[in-house]
């Protein structure tokens, strides 16, 4: 399992209830200082094998927040729903398997968003795609032939 830190916007209290329900969940407080730069954390986060969990869309838009993941080689998710707590919780609970299998299965760096759903933006898909495959050929016969038995 990956553990998650979570920044220092996303304050102690979420990754602490979190923590309660189970899940490998970080505070930023509860590691670094809070006038650290923001690539020495990153750095130490992707050396610890952990993931990032923020609540700035910039990361996602921005060029030089997006470099900054990049230049760590850390995997990080953007919780892009507002709300309280409360709901910040619950979207996290639905998506918390979502983000570990990502987390194990995506090359770093990487960048993904979590939805108030649950769901995970940015992520490979879950199955790989396949071309289906061909249906087996069927004998011809016209519909004006009758069946005769014994001979299908």
């Amino acid at each position: 399992m990956t553990a998650v830190l979570f920044d220092r916007g996303l304050g102690a209290a979420l990754p602490r209830a979190l923590r309660g329900l189970g899940a490998e969940a970080e505070a930023f407080g509860d590691y670094f200082a809070v006038g650290l730069v923001d690539s020495e954390w990153l750095a130490a986060a992707a050396e610890r094998g952990w993931c990032v969990l923020t609540g700035d869309a910039r990361v996602r838009e921005a060029p030089a927040a997006r470099a900054l993941i990049e230049s760590a080689g850390v995997g990080c998710f953007v919780l892009a729903t507002g709300g309280t707590r409360l709901e910040q919780v619950g979207s996290l609970t639905r998506a918390w398997q979502r983000i570990q299998d990502v987390a194990a299965q995506t090359p770093r760096p990487f960048v993904c968003a979590i939805r108030a759903d649950g769901a995970v933006e940015g992520a490979p898909s879950r199955r790989a795609r396949t071309a289906p495959a061909p249906k087996p050929a069927r004998p011809r016969r016209s519909r004006l032939q009758p069946r005769l038995p014994g001979l299908e």
